[in-house]
Order: structure tokens, then C-alpha cells, then sequence
């Protein structure tokens, strides 16, 4: 038996402060410098329409966990958590 996973629509925002807007900017250049890179790429997975990274462990997975970090909603990037879901992925199966 398949559930289908939804999530409300997006509500209307505005836009970003300019800090936030050059903190987001700087989070990009970081990840495109390799700060938050992992020792295996991780698959991409759309989620409802949003970018989703997911790590597995080596062999068969023994569960699943579903991370929300909540920064990542205002920032932005599931990349901040990628070395985090990778250890904990291989650590836990």
C-alpha cells in the first residue's frame, strides 16, 4: 500500500532581507567551495517540489529517518545537513 506524501502550497512571501539575501549567497559560495561536501554523493530526491538530498547507509537500509532541519527553510540548502545525514545514515543502517 503506496500513501501519498503532500504538503500545503507555498503561501505568499516577500522578499528576503539583504542580509539574508548575502548570508544566502555566502552559504552557495561555501557549498560550491566544498565545505559541506560528503564522502559519497548523496541521490537527489524531489519532495512535494522541493530539492531533497537522501544518504543510505552501506547494504540494506534497516529504516528510514526524515530530517527537517529548520534553517534550512530559511536558508535554504539541504546541503548544511549532508556530512550530519551521511554519518548518522552509516551509523545507525
Amino acid at each position: 500500500m503506496s500513501t501519498a506524501i503532500t504538503i500545503p502550497p507555498e503561501r505568499a512571501g516577500r522578499e528576503a532581507d539583504p542580509a539574508l539575501a548575502e548570508t544566502r549567497g555566502q552559504m552557495g559560495t561555501a557549498i560550491e567551495a566544498g565545505m559541506f561536501a560528503t564522502k559519497q554523493p548523496p541521490d537527489e530526491t524531489p519532495l512535494a517540489g522541493l530539492r531533497t538530498l537522501r544518504f543510505a547507509p552501506s547494504g540494506t537500509p534497516r529504516a528510514h529517518i526524515l530530517q527537517l532541519h529548520g534553517g534550512g527553510f530559511r536558508i535554504g540548502r539541504p546541503e548544511f545537513e549532508g556530512p550530519l545525514m551521511e554519518r548518522l545514515a552509516e551509523r545507525c543502517g
